[in-house]
Parts: structure tokens; sequence; C-alpha cells
């Protein structure tokens, strides 16, 4: 053997998508844990490149990721574009883009549902200085900032007039 024809590589082997044993013996080196070496100074300058899988998994994943965000975005970019002319469509694909389609085409029954809440607290506010008056009129103590149940309940302690 020639005095530079250590290959060291960082093990365990098995993580490489290559047959590194049998690169190993085709290329006349022979393999060396980098892992478990301190000393390089019989390294071989000539190796044959290698990939691990787990990067090859990633390359993969980090491309379909970039793929669905792109697709996310285009849908998002055409439904707000839809959405200012006035010609909104649901988007076929793309979970944000689906629920941005969902608020946008609500927007207007919640501004109706905020006009019916608005109604009810002014109702509200109406019971309640109802309920205060007539425990004013017979002279019983409340907190200013009590409830209206607790108003409610006051009055309907009343004795009946």
């Amino acid at each position: 053997m020639s005095n530079e024809n250590i290959w060291y590589l960082p093990g365990p082997f098995h993580m490489y998508q290559e047959d590194v044993k049998e690169l190993a013996k085709k290329h006349g080196l022979r393999i060396v844990d980098a892992n478990v070496t301190g000393s390089r100074a019989d390294e071989a300058h000539d190796t044959p490149e290698v990939t691990t899988r787990q990067v090859a998994k990633a390359a993969v994943m980090q491309s379909v990721i970039d793929t669905d965000l792109h697709d996310e975005l285009a849908a998002v970019n055409k439904l707000v574009d839809a959405y200012s002319s006035g010609e909104i469509e649901r988007p076929e694909v793309g979970e944000t883009a689906i629920k941005l389609y969902d608020l946008l085409v609500s927007i207007p029954t919640a501004s109706n549902a905020d006009n019916h809440i608005d109604q009810q607290a002014n109702n509200s506010e109406s019971d309640i200085q109802e309920l205060k008056a007539r425990l004013d009129a017979a002279g019983v103590a409340y907190r200013a900032n009590a409830s209206q149940d607790t108003l409610a309940k006051l009055v309907s302690e009343l004795p009946a007039e």
C-alpha cells in the first residue's frame, strides 16, 4: 500500500447514498472513520465525492416546501387581486389562501353581526338603566358596576307592589 491511500470519511458508512466500500476498493483506498482518528498524515487527496442520505432527503424536502410555499403565495396573491377587483373565487390550493378566502367572503356577514352586537349592547344598557331605576325607587343599594344579572336578581327579590 502506498503512503497516501487513506480515505478519512466520517461514519457510519451506511449514511451515504453511494456504496463507499465499493468506491474505496475501486480507487485503491482504505477507509478510516474520521470521527475516531486525530491524525490525517496519510490522507489521500483524490477521493470520491459522496452524499449523505439525510442531505438528499433534506434537499427533496426543501424542494417540496419551496414548491408548496410558491403555490401558496401565488394563490394568496391571486385571491387578493381578485378581491380588489370584486370577482373573488375560492382557491383550489393553499390552506392559507382558502382560509383567507373564507375570511374575505365573511366580511359583510361579520359587519352585520357587529351591528347586531352593538344593538344588543344598547338594549342591555337600557335594561340596566331600568333595573337601576327600580332599585333606586325601592331604596335598595347596589354596586355601580353590577352586572345586569345581579341587578335583575335584586329586582326579583323586591317585595311585590
